[in-house]
């Protein structure tokens, strides 16, 4: 399975550590949207962090004793294809802020 698009749309928030939403096509016939990417940065390590979270159904507090459960719609278990979602979310986001830049 390849990642054969990706595409971003960025949060209006310069200063979180969400930067955007990002929609994925694999092998050209399945699409997932509404997967969710953030960066973080530590000044005092100068190191960067990218990560990114699949969408999710988030349970009614309601039918789970006032606690809100986010639970998975889609995942990957393969390790390896994921940092090929990674690879991909992120070249896009790069490429957009070299744009802005």
């Amino acid at each position: 399975m390849e990642i054969t698009a990706a595409s971003i749309q960025l949060g209006k928030s310069k200063d979180t550590r969400f930067k955007g939403w990002a929609k994925i096509s694999i092998d050209g016939i399945l699409q997932i949207t509404g997967i969710r990417f953030y960066e973080n940065f530590n000044p005092e390590t100068n190191e960067r962090s990218r990560y990114f979270r699949f969408p999710e159904y988030q349970t009614n507090p309601n039918s789970t004793g006032g606690v809100r459960v986010g639970i998975p719609i889609v995942n990957a278990k393969d390790e390896e294809f994921r940092g090929k979602i990674a690879t991909a979310i992120f070249t896009e986001y790069d490429k957009v802020m070299a744009k802005r830049n």
